[in-house]
């Protein structure tokens, strides 16, 4: 697990990368490429490719979660791995 930032307008996830990565927004807004359900999950979990662009809209800070950090969630804390997985908003709880 690691954090990083992004500033307003940065690239954040680039389409037709490899996904391995979970990006979980701590702070910020960002945009994300139409069609889009959510971002990286997807390719985490399956080893696919983006097939999103996602851009800060401001200045955004993220949580980012690796394979290993992901199986790690999902087998020790199953119900906050769900919450990751739900497209629906915020980790409120």
């Amino acid at each position: 697990m690691k954090r990083t930032s992004f500033f307003s307008g940065e690239l954040q996830i680039q389409a037709n990368d490899l996904g391995n990565e979970l990006d979980v927004i701590q702070t910020g807004l960002v945009g994300v490429s139409a069609g889009a359900v959510g971002f990286r999950e997807v390719a985490l979990m399956t080893g696919a490719r983006r097939t999103t662009h996602v851009i800060a809209l401001s200045p955004t800070q993220v949580v980012v979660l690796g394979c290993q950090a992901m199986a790690h969630l999902t087998q020790h804390h199953p119900t906050i791995a769900a919450k990751v997985f739900t497209p629906s908003g915020p980790l409120d709880g």
